[in-house]
């Protein structure tokens, strides 16, 4: 995935849950750049103040974890 697919791809995974969330940083100016930036991370943010623990599952729930 590019780094546009994979911010939508867990965008809709999180809003199928409630969860709103917008890109925002580096990933963001990568994007509307044609990358002439380039950004390593995908940066989201959470606009409804969600729990973390609702994130976390949600993100787990595609495979994301946590530090050990």
């Amino acid at each position: 995935m590019t780094q546009a697919e994979v911010g939508a791809f867990v965008q809709s995974h999180l809003s199928k849950r409630g969860i709103d969330v917008v890109l925002s940083g580096g990933a963001t100016v990568a994007i509307y750049s044609g990358n002439m930036y380039v950004s390593k991370d995908v940066d989201l943010v959470n606009i409804n103040l969600t729990k973390g623990s609702a994130i976390k599952a949600a993100m787990q729930e595609i495979g994301f974890r946590g530090p050990p």
